[in-house]
């Protein structure tokens, strides 16, 4: 007795099935509709060329601990996962081309949260079984419905909730009918966040990181420096405090 399990059954797939069997049986296991009242779904409409700018600004204003993003192509995955790094971001990418024991050593920091952001294909993120995915993002939509149900189906798990975000670009928006249409519930549009918005957050997240070292104390060493330094130079406090805030900051 020949046995063939697949998780999608492309012609590709049929056509090894046919190969290597002969009249055979084929046994269908209905997709679950994840799409349940524990994950919210969102879309946003954006152009492809600012998809990545709307990634970061999600990432970066919410607190969010383990984030899943997905893209159809590997080479889409290692790009947005190289700039998420660039940009300061603790990400992580899956694809084809990892090799098993990363694989392993990726989803381990990524459960105990070492990694915020993994960047998976579908074929590299089916299977994963890891709770407390808050967000599942589909930065580009699925070829199939049904990857975009596997694909949600990482959040919202053992009753937690969870949200699914789509960006979806004007070609996109057939596939997105059918998404509806597949998990039975229309998906909300979403705002794009404003410039102000955005500058607020990173204001507020920027005050905060000088907040916590002084409540912590032990400032002295780099206090008696600046006090040199500003006798020396003959330059206002409130002057260097820029220029370390700049350097701090850098260009964002």
């Amino acid at each position: 007795q020949t046995l063939l399990f697949s998780a999608t059954f492309t012609e590709d797939v049929m056509n090894l099935a046919k190969q290597w069997t002969t009249n055979p049986a084929i046994v269908e296991i209905e997709p679950e509709n994840v799409a349940s009242e524990t994950v919210e779904q969102h879309v946003y409409a954006v152009a492809g060329s600012d998809k990545y700018k709307l990634l970061y600004n999600l990432v970066t204003q919410n607190r969010w601990e383990r984030v899943m993003v997905f893209a159809n192509r590997k080479d889409e995955v290692r790009r947005i996962e190289e700039k998420l790094v660039r940009d300061g971001i603790n990400a992580a990418q899956l694809s084809g081309d990892v090799p098993q024991h990363k694989r392993i050593r990726t989803l381990e920091n990524f459960r105990e949260g070492r990694i915020t952001v993994l960047v998976a294909t579908d074929v590299a993120g089916r299977g994963i079984h890891i709770d407390g995915i808050s967000h599942v993002i589909n930065f580009t939509l699925p070829e199939d419905p049904d990857d975009y149900v596997h694909r949600i189906g990482r959040t919202g798990r053992a009753g937690r909730s969870g949200e699914a975000i789509l960006f979806a670009t004007p070609r996109e928006k057939g596939m997105l009918r059918q998404i509806e249409r597949a998990t039975r519930q229309p998906i909300e549009e979403m705002q794009l966040p404003s410039v102000e918005a955005v500058n607020d957050t990173r204001i507020n997240k920027f005050t905060s990181r000088i907040t916590e070292p002084l409540g912590a104390g032990g400032l002295d060493f780099y206090r008696q420096l600046l006090e040199r330094f500003e006798n020396e130079q003959n330059v206002p406090a409130i002057e260097i405090a820029a220029a370390l805030a700049k350097m701090l900051q850098g260009d964002t």
